[in-house]
């Protein structure tokens, strides 16, 4: 069921039916922990135990931080 709102949620901003910007597809959640496998190769060392235990909250910190400058810069059309 999650998965079902998360393609929702991907072809309602891709057609531009709410509010958010199509940049935000960049940042959602489920396409980033896609990334995660991909992202654990590239580092090593410390580097690679600091992102990758806690990428879960970093993934969710820089989702709401995009949605944040996206509402925060939204301007209706009138």
């Amino acid at each position: 069921m999650k998965f079902f709102f998360s393609f929702v949620f991907i072809i309602q901003v891709g057609h531009k039916k709410i509010i958010y910007p199509q940049w935000m597809l960049f940042f959602f959640p489920l396409l980033t922990f896609l990334l995660s496998g991909f992202i654990d190769k590239l580092l090593n060392g410390n580097l690679q135990v600091i992102i990758m235990g806690g990428y879960l909250n970093l993934i969710l910190v820089v989702f709401f931080t995009a949605s944040t400058l996206a509402l925060w810069n939204y301007k209706p059309k009138q």
